[in-house]
C-alpha cells in the first residue's frame, strides 16, 4: 500500500493501477477479507486505467469486469447487471464472440439477471450462446463454462435432472483439458445432485477426484472446503464413519485457519463432526429429536443442497436403519 502511495505521488497511473490490482487479488484470497474493500480497489484501478489507457484497452475492460464482479459478490446485482450489459458488446467487439473473456462477461450478465429474479431471461442468454457454439460444431472450454452456468441455474430452480445432464456434458468436455476450477465446479455440482438423490456412493466416487484436483488447482479455498464437507457427509451416510471423521476433522481445522472459527462453513462442519462422533460413540442411542430439529432449522442450508432440517431427518432415519440392522 505504501508503494501505491509513492506511485500515485510520482504520477504513474498505469503502474499504480497494476499495483492496486495485485493488492485486490491478494486480499480477496484471504480469510475474512472485506468485499467492500475489494470493490473500492477495483473501482480505483478502473479509474486509473481509464485515465492512463484508452477506454477500450484490454486492461481497462478487465477492470470493468472486476468492478462488475465485485458488485455481484456484494449482492449488488442491479449494479453488476448494468455493468455487464455495457461490458458484453465491448468484449465482443474487442476480443471476438467466442473469446473466453466475452463468454465470462455474458455469464456474469446472465448470473446477475438470474439473481434479479428473471430466470427465463438468464437461461435464454446462455442458451443462445451455447446454441451458436453447437451450430458451429465448437465444443471448447468457453462452451463448457456456459453449460456449467446453465446447470447451476437449473439446479437453483429445482430441476436436478436438467442440471445433472448439463453438468455431465460440461464435465465431459472439460476433462479433456488440464483440471480447472470449472471442471471442479462441475464435479461438485454433479455430486450435489447425487447427494440430493441419496446416491452417496456415486457422490463419493465423484468427490474424491474433485478434492484431489482442487488441492492441485488454483481454486478458492471455499470450493475445496465445500468438497471436503460433502465428501465427509457422503461417507457418513454410507456408514463409513472413520473416513467421514477423518475428512471432516481436516475440514474443521483448515476452516478455522483459512475462514475463521466463526465462519458459517466452519460451524456447519463442526456440527457434522459432532454428529459423526455421536454415531461412533453410541450408534444405538435414541435421543429426542425435537430440540435438535429446532436448532437445525436455524441453519438455512448446506451450500444450496437442502435445508439442514431435512439433512437432520436423514440422519435420524439413518440411525434407526442402522439400529434395526444391528438388532436383526
Amino acid at each position: 500500500m505504501r508503494v501505491i502511495e509513492w506511485a500515485e505521488v510520482c504520477s504513474m497511473p498505469d503502474r499504480t493501477a497494476s499495483l492496486i490490482d495485485r493488492v485486490r487479488h491478494f486480499i480477496s484470497g484471504r480469510a475474512g477479507y472485506s468485499q467492500s474493500m475489494v470493490l473500492k480497489l477495483a473501482e480505483k484501478t478502473l479509474a486509473l486505467r481509464e485515465k492512463a489507457l484508452r477506454y477500450r484497452h484490454p486492461d481497462t475492460l478487465s477492470s470493468m469486469y472486476d468492478v462488475a464482479r465485485a458488485h455481484y459478490d456484494l449482492g449488488n446485482y442491479d449494479d453488476a447487471e448494468d455493468l455487464a450489459v455495457q461490458l458484453y458488446p465491448l468484449y465482443k467487439r474487442e476480443f471476438g464472440e467466442r473469446s473466453p473473456k466475452t463468454i465470462h462477461a455474458l455469464i456474469l450478465r446472465a448470473d446477475a439477471t438470474f439473481r434479479n429474479g428473471r430466470w427465463d431471461e438468464a437461461e435464454q442468454l446462455l442458451s443462445r450462446a451455447t446454441d451458436r457454439y453447437s451450430r458451429a460444431g465448437i465444443y471448447d472450454k468457453p462452451f463448457a463454462q456456459a453449460m456449467y452456468h446453465r446447470a447451476w441455474m437449473r439446479k437453483r430452480q429445482g430441476d436436478n435432472d436438467g442440471a445433472l445432464h448439463l453438468a455431465l456434458a460440461a464435465k465431459e468436455i472439460l476433462q479433456q483439458h488440464e483440471p480447472s476450477r470449472y471442471y471442479i465446479w462441475c464435479m461438485q455440482l454433479v455430486a450435489e445432485v447425487y447427494i440430493y438423490r441419496m446416491n452417496y456412493s456415486d457422490a463419493v466416487s465423484t468427490l474424491r477426484p474433485a478434492l484431489r484436483d482442487s488441492q492441485k488447482t488454483f481454486v478458492a479455498f471455499k470450493t475445496t472446503f465445500d468438497i471436503m464437507f460433502l465428501l465427509a457427509f457422503s461417507h457418513f451416510y454410507l456408514v463409513e464413519y472413520d473416513e467421514a471423521e477423518f475428512v471432516v476433522k481436516k475440514a474443521v481445522n483448515e476452516g478455522k485457519n483459512m475462514l475463521g472459527a466463526a465462519d458459517s462453513r466452519t460451524l456447519q462442519a463442526q456440527i457434522l463432526l459432532e454428529k459423526i462422533q455421536i454415531a461412533i460413540r453410541d450408534i444405538d442411542d435414541e435421543s429426542e429429536p425435537g430440540m435438535e430439529l429446532r436448532e437445525a432449522a436455524d441453519i438455512e442450508n448446506v451450500f444450496g443442497i437442502m435445508p439442514w432440517t431435512i439433512l437432520h431427518l436423514h440422519w435420524l432415519a439413518h440411525k434407526r436403519f442402522v439400529q434395526q440392522c444391528s438388532e436383526y
